[in-house]
């Protein structure tokens, strides 16, 4: 049994969270992390790319000049992919991008993907985040309290629009709900704060019941 200790706004020790030595221990497979990264990149391309065919180019469809007797190489029409302006041929057209990864494997990737934060000492966990006053200021002295720097990823249980204010002018730094956090998110962030309730309610989604906080 290993333990985390669980601190105040102002980054003073309240107490202790025990996480099950099973969940710690367990294998860190990389390239389920990997498949769930792959995914999550793919997913987010629009897939805007577009191009008009000989058939969508503004021009006339009439014959630029007779078939024969001019010497010149026979044309059809203006919007011919060989003319300037013309057509593009087997040019991109807008679609959709996907990669598949199975319920399981993306599962395994989640519970890697915070296994090994934990192993790297980058997960902080408060009894309570709330603001009274939608104050950047406020956020900040927060984290600061915390001894965090860099890219951080703040996950509550509840998000009022005190914490939305707060959080969201504060560079490199974001806030979201235990249920949208995903393996992208959790290994791009140097330093992960859960509050108690949302740790709590991540390992019931999350991990294995033998794995999860005592």
């Amino acid at each position: 049994m290993s333990s985390i200790p669980v601190l105040d706004m102002k980054g003073q020790s309240v107490g202790e969270k025990a996480i099950q030595e099973d969940f710690l221990n367990g294998k860190i497979n990389r390239q389920a992390m990997k498949e769930a990264i792959v995914a999550f990149l793919t997913h987010q391309r629009e897939g805007n790319a577009s191009t008009k065919t000989r058939a969508e180019v503004s021009g006339s469809g009439r014959k630029p000049w007779k078939q024969k007797g001019t010497g010149r190489a026979r044309s059809g029409e203006r919007t011919s992919p060989v003319w300037r302006g013309g057509g593009t041929v087997f040019g991109p057209q807008p679609h959709e991008f996907h990669y598949r990864v199975n319920r399981k494997a993306a599962s395994l990737a989640r519970s890697s993907a915070l296994r090994l934060s934990f192993k790297e000492g980058r997960v902080k966990i408060i009894k309570e985040l709330k603001l009274n006053e939608p104050k950047t200021k406020s956020a900040a002295e927060i984290l600061e309290n915390l001894k965090v720097a860099g890219k951080t990823l703040v996950v509550v249980k509840n998000q009022d629009s005190n914490l939305k204010l707060a959080f969201r002018n504060l560079q490199g730094v974001r806030l979201m709900r235990p249920e949208d956090l995903n393996t992208y998110e959790i290994l791009t962030h140097r330093n992960l704060v859960f509050s108690e309730e949302a740790l709590d309610l991540l390992f019931q989604s999350w991990v294995k019941p033998e794995e999860s906080l005592s």
